[in-house]
């Protein structure tokens, strides 16, 4: 028997919190997408990173919508630990009443509807409905059709999947937060409760800055970047982008030498392939201009034999796992090096596997 024009949740039965996406012959797929009964499906929860990013997509989705009821434009712009961070753009918001009509949605478990249209009809719909930064990405996308998602009159484009209706939404929280406000999901790791979160000023202020950088290139979204690169005024902003990267190393590297004595180690840190190495030698060279003597190396020499690598739950080398580092040989290197002493940096092999 075929099962073409089922979707994923009457394939599978009963799909509930905290399962939010699937995985049909490894593409990710929204949960009342319409799957072959023979394709090999796999469900995700709020513990995985995609399955993460389609909550945060819903409740982003149903916060826009209570916005839009009041004529009020908010931004969701930021990841912030177990949370995101918005602002408020325009008008007046009234954050706990949000949450209120947001919950009352949940109740009501209503469906948010995946419509799959032409390039043609998306544009016409959201020109319609005056969604300029949707336009300005599907404009430019490859695609012969694009996935809107609507709830009652409101329509959006996302670029991943949504959950298929409000009730899935079980957890959240809607609070003030430095000059915005914050979105509180579920904890990853335990999806039972909500993330716990702490004021980060230095992170906070990271952001107000980013605002100002976007403000001067004029770049607010990946739809203006586009719109850059098709105008021709991307090679300008990746210059002015990158003069303000060098000359915040430059005010770093001030920053530590008007604090020399106490500042011992610098610490860089970010995810993989996110420029730690390249930075730490820029940085470098902006503290020998400044008569310091740095000396640079990295974490990666410090990784265990790849046999005693950690494994992620696919069976794949964990390296991002902190058990991936040799950390009592680390930290052994470290405390001799603020003691003076000198040590013997480690050199990892990566064809081998082994240091």
């Amino acid at each position: 028997m075929s099962t073409i024009g089922k979707t994923v949740s009457e394939i599978v039965g009963k799909v509930d919190y905290p399962v939010t996406l699937a995985l049909v012959d490894n593409q990710y797929t929204g949960l009342n997408d319409i799957v072959p009964e023979w394709a090999d499906i796999k469900l995700l929860d709020l513990t995985h990173p995609e399955g993460r990013r389609t909550y945060e997509r819903t409740i982003t989705f149903l916060l826009s919508y209570v916005a839009y009821k009041k004529g009020v434009t908010i931004k969701i712009e930021h990841s912030y630990g177990d949370a995101l961070y918005g602002e408020i753009e325009s008008g007046e918001f009234n954050l706990v009443q949000a949450k209120r009509e947001i919950e009352e949605l949940v109740k009501q478990n209503i469906e948010i509807e995946k419509k799959m249209l032409t390039k043609h009809e998306a544009i016409y719909y959201l020109q319609k409905e005056n969604k300029e930064d949707d336009l300005r990405i599907i404009q430019y996308l490859s695609r012969d059709f694009i996935p809107l998602y609507r709830i009652k009159d409101y329509i959006c484009y996302f670029a991943g999947p949504l959950l298929p209706n409000t009730g899935f939404l079980k957890l959240f929280d809607i609070v003030r937060m430095g000059d915005g406000f914050l979105i509180i999901l579920p904890d990853r790791k335990n999806p039972s409760q909500l993330g716990r979160i702490e004021e980060r000023q230095k992170l906070l202020k990271t952001y107000s800055e980013t605002k100002k950088w976007a403000e001067i290139l004029d770049i607010w979204s990946i739809g203006h970047l586009n719109e850059s690169v098709v105008s021709g005024k991307i090679s300008e902003i990746v210059k002015v982008a990158e003069s303000f990267h060098e000359k915040k190393i430059a005010y770093i590297s001030d920053e530590i030498l008007h604090r020399k004595g106490t500042v011992r180690i610098v610490l860089i840190a970010g995810p993989s392939s996110s420029g730690k190495t390249t930075f730490s030698k820029r940085l470098s060279v902006h503290m020998k201009v400044n008569g310091l003597k740095p000396k640079a190396f990295g974490l990666d020499d410090y990784f265990v034999d790849r046999d005693k690598t950690p494994l992620d739950e696919e069976g794949n080398p964990y390296f991002d796992s902190i058990d991936a580092i040799d950390l009592k040989l680390f930290n052994e290197h470290l405390s001799k090096l603020l003691s003076g002493e000198e040590v013997e940096i480690p050199r990892f092999n990566f064809k081998k596997g082994k240091r």
